[in-house]
């Protein structure tokens, strides 16, 4: 007998761009977030669901390595930014609003699945 396949995913795409979306809106309903970015190491902006994505990708690298996000800390002190690599690039998942105590369990989903994605 074999066992079933139970299918988590509600939605699902063979281009990247639009994985990753899904992927990233699964992340923000799960934690009531406002917004899901992945960003490159150069702040710039690879996929993202919510609210003032360009400014949280620019700004992501500089919150993940802890130096000063320009002047713009006090705005961004909700955010949480994880880094994970794929190959030799460096990529960052930021996750904003929601229960912060949540994004760690959140981000590393969402690392998995974005490596995942960029990986096929």
């Amino acid at each position: 007998m074999q066992a079933a396949s139970i299918e988590r995913r509600q939605h699902r795409s063979n281009v990247p761009s639009t994985a990753l979306e899904c992927l990233l809106q699964a992340q923000v309903t799960r934690g009531s977030l406002a917004s899901a970015v992945i960003a490159s190491d150069e702040g710039l902006l690879v996929a993202a669901v919510g609210h003032d994505a360009d400014m949280i990708a620019a700004v992501a690298p500089a919150i993940a390595s802890g130096r000063s996000a320009c002047g713009f800390e006090g705005s961004f002190r909700d955010v949480s930014v994880h880094s994970f690599s794929i190959g030799s690039e460096r990529l960052h998942i930021a996750l904003r609003g929601g229960d912060r105590a949540q994004h760690n369990a959140l981000a590393a989903l969402g690392a998995q699945g974005a490596q995942r994605i960029l990986r096929s």
